[in-house]
């Protein structure tokens, strides 16, 4: 099943694709080539075959790994 997953400001309409998506119920986490501002708010797009996801989330973390990707974790607002 192919997974979608895309990041945009909530002042840009520019989405951003991201990868390695975790989902659970308060938040998800995923990898993403540029760094994204702590306690900023972003809107989260997840598409799963047919079905769509998008919300509003507050970024809690963001650190680089040692390929050279930002490991982000944010929570649902």
């Amino acid at each position: 099943m192919i997974v979608e997953s895309f990041i945009r400001s909530a002042e840009n309409a520019r989405l951003h694709e991201v990868t390695s998506v975790n989902l659970s119920r308060h938040g998800v986490a995923f990898s993403s080539p540029n760094p994204l501002v702590v306690s900023a708010t972003y809107i989260v797009e997840i598409g799963i075959g047919e079905q769509r996801m998008m919300s509003e989330v507050r970024i809690v973390s963001c650190r680089e790994d040692s390929n050279g990707l930002f490991e982000i974790g944010a929570e649902f607002c």
